[in-house]
């Protein structure tokens, strides 16, 4: 095996620690090595932010499988057509819109929650935190939510217990309850999806949708809709949610604020600008307090300041990308498409609260523990991986006592990581391997304040790696405003030619003696030749063109199932409905048909696909070449050869 180090000594400071202070009570010695030998297991059964985290991933996981398989959830549509015709019509109902995208934020959702038990507190300054209150102003415990009574008196989400009692006296806690999350959480999402199957999972309590299908075939405004599904969600949960309405992710995001709390706000078509002028720069979603400083000391408080700032001046303060982001988003412009979740790259497991060690043999269950934990979770997703890297916190040299009792207080943060021979997710060889990386830090136990250990470069439990096409696409469509190299020409039909890679194809330019030596090396290997054109029909010629495409009959029985329905994915790319998405089902068409070895069929999609690029000209043909672009990379990635439309 091989060793690779990544050290890095950024103080991390007194930021706010992972939660789960309940079960550690009094003094410092009821730390993980003296009294809790499930220390691991207890904390993160008790965990905020580990139930946050792992919920999100598993309603990823849920529109991942919308996306893939689809589901047998009512059709929303037709409750919706119900509701409206039992609704008084109005003048709204008659909107229209070209895009739609719905953000949906559950209001206080903890507390929201809570309450559902506990109704005679309702009306009352109640917060979810882990302590119960005691002497005025000592707890450190962090309120994770709060009703709008108490923020009306200063409260505020990650402020600590104590400061909020001091501000609010009357100030009620409650404990978590993540038994009672969960089943809300799910509720709400599979009451979304039956509406749209176009979904983008942030949070447990947090969605965005593509709602543009919808009220088009429902014949209602976004604002309509938006009444109609929060009635439905307080009806099934019992908790009210806000929704924002858009044309796009930024501005959905934005009129949320506005709907809060338990309303919904429509930004329509052509007043972008004007709504968003008179936002504060902090507003936008993606402006922390760092960047939201820089911009007040160029005395830009507004959107409107920030867009007579020049994008050159931007680049120089922020960098190109954040530039242009800053540049569009001040202006209400944002092209990103909701994101189709994608299989985790790394499964890991980490804590940073309550560790305080005196021996090696303490480090050594700490370990233990861990990787027993990150062994679950590996089994659970069925994957194995080939890197381990360990991440630590060891306390900064003359660092004081920490501010959140049994917190890591100012730290260093180092990191290693090992490639594997073998893939591994047994417990007994990730402790290994992280105890020989640990060692290797040399990190003095009493110092020890927090340990990670991540695996990377997954594999199934076949052994085969998880980095298939369904990366490389989500790469490319990230990449699909970037410049279009040209094909090189089309090769004659009798004598297929060697082909050479866009990479290749590019105006020569001035190299360096590295490049040059790389680039002689890679001359003198054999190129890769095009695929052989599809075979002919039984008892056809064959001099049929390669230009021309292949009469249906000559796709293979077995995969006429699959191209039917690219076909119909393909109408709605022409079309205009729910273009985006459909675009994604096909390109996942094309990866089916690659993995499947069926490159004759391939073929004749990505022809038909072809042969509509001359009648289009705004976004749905980009869709289209990007699809065409997927799926020739595809092809040179796994077959190491060109296909050609």
């Amino acid at each position: 095996m091989r060793l690779k180090s990544r050290k890095s000594s950024s103080p991390s400071g007194s930021r706010r620690a992972s939660d789960g202070a309940s079960f550690f009570a009094g003094k410092a010695s009821s730390c993980f090595p003296k009294k809790e030998e499930n220390f691991v297991s207890n904390f993160f059964q008790k965990s905020r932010l580990h139930f946050i985290a792992t919920w999100a991933k598993e309603m990823k996981q849920y529109v991942l499988q919308l996306y893939t398989h689809g589901s047998d959830l009512p059709d929303g549509l037709t409750a919706l057509r119900q509701w409206l015709k039992e609704r008084p019509s109005d003048s709204s109902s008659a909107a229209a819109a070209s895009r739609v995208i719905l953000h949906v934020d559950m209001d206080c959702f903890f507390v929201s929650v809570a309450l559902l038990s506990r109704p005679e507190l309702r009306g009352c300054s109640v917060a979810v935190a882990h302590s119960r209150g005691g002497a005025l102003g000592r707890s450190t415990s962090d309120v994770a939510s709060c009703s709008y009574e108490a923020r009306e008196k200063g409260v505020k989400g990650g402020m600590s217990v104590g400061k909020a009692q001091e501000l609010c006296p009357d100030l009620i806690t409650v404990p978590y309850d993540f038994d009672a999350y969960r089943p809300i959480s799910q509720r709400l999402y599979s009451l979304v999806a039956s509406y749209t199957r176009t979904l983008e999972s942030v949070s447990c309590d947090e969605l965005y949708a593509d709602c543009t299908q919808l009220v088009a075939d429902a014949g209602c405004s976004p604002l309509v809709f938006a009444e109609h599904l929060r009635q439905r969600i307080r009806e099934e949960t019992g908790c009210p949610a806000s929704c924002g309405l858009g044309p796009n992710r930024l501005l959905a995001r934005m009129a949320t604020r506005h709907a809060k709390p338990d309303g919904q706000f429509w930004i329509r078509d052509g007043e972008e600008t004007s709504f968003i002028g008179s936002a504060s720069v902090g507003e936008l979603p993606g402006v922390g307090r760092a960047t939201e400083k820089r911009l007040l000391e160029l005395c830009v408080s507004t959107c409107a300041d920030l867009q007579k700032v020049p994008v050159e001046k931007l680049r120089r303060l922020f960098g190109p990308k954040q530039a242009q982001w800053l540049h569009d988003s001040c202006r209400g412009r944002d092209d990103t498409a909701l994101e189709r979740p994608r299989p985790p790259a790394s499964v890991s497991v980490e804590i940073s609260y309550g560790v305080r060690m005196e021996q090696e043999d303490d480090v050594r269950r700490f370990v233990k523990q861990l990787s027993e934990e990150l062994e679950g979770r590996l089994k659970s997703g069925g994957v194995r991986g080939r890197n381990l890297t360990i991440r630590v916190k060891v306390r900064a040299a003359g660092a004081g006592p920490a501010r959140k009792f049994m917190g890591h207080g100012i730290c260093d943060d180092k990191s290693r990581s090992v490639n594997l021979l073998d893939s591994i997710n047994e417990a007994s060889r990730i402790a290994e391997e992280a105890e020989s990386l640990l060692r290797a830090l040399n990190v003095p136990p009493a110092d020890l304040r927090g340990l990670g250990i991540s695996m990377s470069k997954l594999e199934d439990g076949n052994g085969n790696r998880r980095k298939t096409l369904d990366q490389f696409f989500q790469q490319r469509a990230d990449c699909s405003t970037r410049e279009q190299v040209p094909a090189p020409p089309a090769p004659a039909a009798a004598a297929p030619k060697d082909t050479v890679s866009p990479r290749k194809a590019r105006s020569p330019k001035k190299r360096s003696a590295t490049k040059k030596k790389k680039l002689s090396a890679s001359k003198s290997q054999p190129r890769i030749t095009e695929l052989a054109p599809p075979r002919p029909l039984h008892g056809a010629s064959t001099s049929t063109s390669a230009d021309a495409p292949p009469a249906e009959a000559a796709v293979p029985a077995a995969s006429l199932p699959s191209l039917q329905a690219a076909k119909q994915w393909l109408s709605r790319v022409v079309e205009g409905r729910d273009a985006v998405a459909a675009a994604s089902e096909l390109s996942m068409a094309a990866y089916a048909l690659i993995n499947g070895h069926d490159l004759e069929t391939l073929r004749y999609l990505l022809r038909s696909i072809h042969r509509h690029l001359g009648d289009l000209v705004d976004e749905r043909k980009t869709l289209l070449e990007n699809v065409i672009a997927f799926a020739q990379d595809g092809v040179q990635t796994l077959y190491g050869t060109t296909i050609r439309v």
